[in-house]
């Protein structure tokens, strides 16, 4: 999984074997501005108790439908959790699988999973609350905190690590197993030099968010872990809420095995590593039932006040904010998420703000985990319906009935009060007739401006140029003309991954638009240059 995965190419799942590269520099003593690490208890961790769950109102015609979709998407083999609820009650909820190796213990709703990288929304709460608390401020130079730090980080803020823009290279980071010190692992990670400067391009790292836990310790003089568990867990009443190697849930036998095919037996989702390689960035462990609470936590004042909640949901490049991703809705409203994904466990936690809808996808990562967000999203919000015309009459059609265009491509963007009419055109023919609700051109204007800022294509200014596909072949058929309007969506995607017809793996740094058909493959592709992004973006802005 892309951004969401707590691992990256080069540190994924504790088994990295390559080293963190270091800068030409020799190395550094870094020493801690304020407090001393593993300093006076913050809060103890909690008991395994049984809490008064949240309440449930489950909806029999909605469960049904969900469960079909959640089967169908996954191809029948999904394991784990599934949990919808609707202004903070449970309306759906269902596991399948079992949580020990022995089968006798059904996944529910108390099922103890590792959340991954959905555990960053965690750390940027904590860095958020100690603002609240007027302990730092997000503007603050992380030199402020780790002073012996090498001249080229003096740049970097503590907002540039909370939105991925610290310009860390984002494959630096130490296995998950590892077992050295905090000294130590900042000597490590803030030696080699900025890939970019700060601010200016958005790359996923997992080592800025434990850089974000070591702020908390430096700052509090307690435990990362002890701070969370007393100014955020606790006031937002999670009961199952913690970290691996918690010594309570280690013994508790509703901690999920790890389910994956070379997982030791021992494995689960509590007792696994845990140290300063994956501090801050992975490691809490919870239930669908506490996802529940957090979310109504994150709703509510026990945690963060107005304007902390604000800075948390809003986005700075590709949409990410404070340890959430965040873009509109077909309908105009906020969707905010995460996924993780790390050994044995994948994870899609999706909260819809104004909608007052919340979803856990808790599993263990061998389904398309997007697939079935996908199917259960569908029946929670009716989809907008799209319409397309195709029609390759009197083009080159290949033997695969696809028509592709490089030269003589364009885009025309028409609205009225209800509808967005995008016309893919070659010289003076239409290729293909696309027709959404209006609502729509919110999310693509969204989806095309993080495409342009997650770009890695060069010049940025070279002049507008497309590559245009129809694809025939993915509606069955015969023919090179169709009418269609059923199960198709409109995406934008920040870049092309694919294969050839021999299997070898493809990657174009252009952004795409697609026309999608459900489970079918795309009828419309078109690859844009950054200044076609641009062209499409302001035309869909304008008035």
């Amino acid at each position: 999984m892309d951004h969401g995965s707590t691992g990256t190419a080069a540190a994924r799942n504790g088994t990295r074997r390559g080293r963190a590269r270091r800068g030409t520099r020799g190395g550094i003593a870094l020493l801690l501005a304020v407090g001393a690490l593993g300093g006076p208890a913050y809060g103890k961790e909690p008991k395994d108790a049984t809490p008064q769950p949240p309440p449930r109102r489950i909806d029999a015609a909605l469960a049904t439908s969900l469960t079909q979709a959640v089967e169908t998407a996954s191809g029948g083999a999904f394991w784990g959790m599934v949990l919808v609820a609707k202004g903070g009650e449970v309306v759906f909820e269902k596991g399948w699988g079992t949580s020990d190796r022995a089968g006798k213990r059904p996944n529910d709703a108390r099922t103890i999973f590792e959340l991954a990288s959905t555990s960053k929304q965690v750390a940027a709460t904590a860095i958020l609350r100690l603002e609240q608390q007027k302990k730092l401020k997000t503007s603050d130079p992380i030199t402020k905190f780790f002073p012996k730090a090498p001249k080229d980080k003096k740049a970097v803020t503590v907002d540039h690590l909370l939105h991925h823009t610290a310009g860390l290279d984002p494959n630096l980071g130490v296995p998950y197993a590892w077992k050295g010190t905090l000294e130590t692992y900042l000597e490590t990670v803030l030696t080699p030099p900025l890939e970019t400067q700060p601010g200016t391009a958005f790359a996923y790292s997992n080592v800025g968010y434990a850089l974000l836990a070591a702020i908390v310790e430096v700052v509090t003089g307690a435990s990362f872990e002890a701070y969370c568990r007393k100014e955020l867990f606790a006031p937002a009443g999670l009961v199952d809420t913690g970290f691996v190697n918690d010594g309570a849930r280690i013994a508790s036998d509703r901690a999920a095995r790890r389910a994956c095919d070379d997982c030791l037996d021992e494995w689960t989702a509590t007792n696994w590593w845990y140290g300063w390689g994956y501090r801050g960035m992975g490691g809490v462990v919870s239930t669908a039932d506490d996802l529940v609470r957090w979310d109504r936590a994150l709703r509510g004042d026990a945690v963060l006040d107005k304007a902390a909640k604000a800075k948390l949901h809003t986005p700075a490049l590709d949409g990410y904010a404070c340890g959430w991703f965040v873009g509109p809705t077909d309908t105009g409203t906020t969707r905010t998420w995460h996924t993780g994904g790390v050994r044995g466990f994948a994870i899609q936690y999706v909260r819809w703000l104004e909608d007052d809808v919340m979803l856990a996808i808790l599993s263990d990562g061998k389904s398309n985990l997007f697939a079935v967000e996908r199917a259960v999203t569908d029946k929670l919000f009716a989809p907008p319906k799209v319409v397309a015309d195709l029609d390759a009459t009197g083009f080159e059609v290949s033997e695969y009935r696809a028509v592709v265009a490089t030269e003589g491509v364009a885009w025309v963007v028409e609205r009225d009060k209800a509808t967005l009419t995008i016309r893919l055109r070659r010289g003076d023919r239409d290729l293909a007739v696309l027709r959404a609700p209006r609502a729509v051109t919110a999310r693509l204007a969204t989806e095309l401006e993080q495409a342009l800022a997650s770009s890695r294509y060069e010049p940025k200014d070279e002049p507008a140029a497309m590559e245009a596909g129809v694809y025939f072949g993915v509606l069955g058929g015969t023919g090179v003309k169709a009418h269609v309007e059923e199960d198709l969506a409109l995406r934008v995607l920040p870049s092309y991954r694919g294969q050839t017809p021999a299997g070898e793996p493809v990657e174009d740094p252009r952004a795409v638009f697609v026309l999608e058909r459900a489970g079918r493959g795309w009828p419309v592709m078109v690859k844009m240059n950054p200044m076609a992004t641009q062209a499409l973006l302001d035309a869909l802005r304008k008035d």
